[in-house]
């Protein structure tokens, strides 16, 4: 099944991040993206780079990042917000 396909979602969610900007010149990376589709399970390395004239700067890490998200909020909302974010 594609939609359980690690591989094919993190191009997805690549080509999404590089073309959605956050702000002027910077956008979210992804890296070791491992999604679990009907568990609603995410983990993965995520950046936020700043782009610059010659390079690309990273200026957060969140590494090894544990997300719950079902798979019908990420369909279907229009907009997604995190609250209860637990830090160790």
């Amino acid at each position: 099944m594609l939609v359980s396909n690690s591989s094919i979602q993190k191009q997805i969610l690549s080509n999404y991040f590089l073309k959605n900007e956050i702000s002027e010149n910077q956008y979210l990376s992804i890296d070791e993206f491992n999604y679990k589709v009907f568990r609603g399970d995410l983990n993965t390395n995520l950046y936020l780079i700043q782009r610059t004239n010659q390079t690309n700067d990273t200026i957060l890490h969140f590494p090894d990042l544990d997300l719950k998200i079902g798979l019908f909020n990420l369909l279907f909302s229009r907009e997604l917000a995190l609250s209860g974010i637990h830090i160790e």
